[in-house]
């Protein structure tokens, strides 16, 4: 089972990486360096936001749907976290809204323009429950809605996207993308919604609880995805912020993947952890770790090799990132271990408590310190920051393997969640 599934998220994300690899150097060769900026700030605004929305709800969601047994019960964690994403939505919209007018980020364009444009990322969070296909092992629709959505993107920003003042237009069509194919696939999930239960307080309330536990995995996803470019640009703004955007975009490539991988192993878990392989990690065979590290390493040199020589033959204007690039490449293995010895060591055992501490001491540690070095030492300084949080979170759950099993602080009250 775990096997079919990680084929489905193996050819997701293959798309996810051939696509950007085509698309950001596409966006970035016709917005230009301040459009690239520009669009950078404002899709990251918009999918910040969504952090006030998701609240780490999916992860929670992920774990205790796969611990219920009982479908009826399933149904209940489903529409609970379905009526606390709608409450939470429109309650980021008016936080927006409020952002927005201190603080335009697309000038030129007004309040009202640049809300419309993040819409689509909290509707996104709301129509397109990614964490519920993971966990019912339907990893075939997250494929074809991130296939379909993917490659509609492409051909829009192809023919619609031509210069910099089409930025507006892009953030639209990025924003935007997945609700259309995420709404021809909802009757999958609207199965499992009880309409007699999204009114109940009791219900959404403990679901926000225990979704604010795991607020930090969010957070730290979140961050993994978008970078550090977005809050910078509010911060500095200027030509670095569209080479760091570059880098980031170019960099990350190699570590979206991360948190479905993770997932999709969480979820799979308890035969996961029957294996030979587990086993020795568990026991903390750090040999066995580093071998995989150094085969991730690999991976990301040919990766920027690759990179370095595709920007100084077709993207000149961009030669200042490919430094940048390098540092962020040289630390994504262990972007996937922190990931992964979170998932199956924590996150599957509803240790969300813990989670939640590590990843907003992770995010803490990554934000400040790259901000505040990059005010001072510039974008160099910022990502070697970014790589250092990933490193010291490694060291941190490293040292946590040996020993015995942890034990997750809501499975010892599972009672108090039915």
């Amino acid at each position: 089972m775990m096997l079919a599934q990680l084929k489905w998220v193996a050819l997701g994300q293959v798309t996810n990486l051939v696509l950007p690899i085509v698309l950001f150097p596409l966006l970035a060769h016709r917005l230009g360096v301040a459009g690239f900026a520009a669009f950078a700030v404002v899709t990251g605004i918009s999918q910040y936001a969504t952090l006030g929305v998701e609240l780490g709800l999916s992860h929670v969601g992920m774990a205790r749907m796969s611990n219920a047994e009982d479908p009826d019960k399933k149904t209940l964690i489903f529409t609970a976290i379905l009526s606390s994403k709608v409450l939470l939505g429109g309650l980021m919209l008016a936080v927006l809204a409020l952002f927005i007018h201190w603080r335009a980020p697309m000038p030129g364009v007004s309040t009202g323009m640049v809300l419309a444009l993040c819409v689509g990322s909290l509707l996104t969070c709301i129509l397109y429950p990614a964490w519920f296909f993971t966990q019912a092992h339907r990893q075939d629709l997250n494929f074809r809605i991130s296939f379909l959505s993917r490659v509609g993107l492409f051909a829009s920003v192809w023919v619609l996207v031509q210069s910099e003042q089409d930025v507006w237009v892009a953030v639209a069509l990025f924003n935007f993308a997945f609700i259309p194919v995420a709404l021809c696939h909802a009757r999958h999930w609207l199965a499992h919604v009880r309409p007699s239960a999204l009114l109940d307080l009791a219900a959404t309330r403990a679901m926000l609880r225990q979704g604010l536990g795991m607020s930090g995995a969010a957070v730290r996803e979140t961050v993994t995805s978008l970078g550090i470019a977005p809050l910078y640009g509010m911060v500095v703004g200027g030509p670095a912020v569209g080479m760091l955007a570059f880098a980031e975009k170019v960099a990350k490539i190699l570590v979206l993947p991360a948190p479905m991988v993770a997932s999709v192993v969480m979820v799979n878990r308890a035969r996961l952890l029957q294996s030979a392989l587990m086993h020795r990690l568990r026991r903390g065979d750090r040999w066995l770790l580093a071998a995989l590290m150094v085969g991730c390493g690999l991976i990301g040199w040919g990766y920027w090799a690759a990179v370095s020589w595709a920007i100084h033959r077709w993207f000149s204007a961009y030669v200042e990132a490919i430094a940048l690039v390098q540092v962020l490449v040289a630390f994504f293995p262990f972007v996937y271990a922190n990931y992964l010895i979170v998932s199956v060591l924590h996150t599957g055992l509803e240790n969300f408590t813990l989670v939640g501490r590590l990843s907003y001491g992770y995010v803490l540690l990554l934000v400040v310190g790259a901000l505040a070095c990059g005010q001072v030492w510039g974008s160099m300084a910022l990502v070697a920051v970014m790589g250092g949080a990933e490193l010291a979170l490694f060291i941190v759950l490293v040292r946590g393997i040996p020993g015995s099993e942890p034990r997750g602080d809501a499975m010892k009250n599972k009672d108090s969640h039915d």
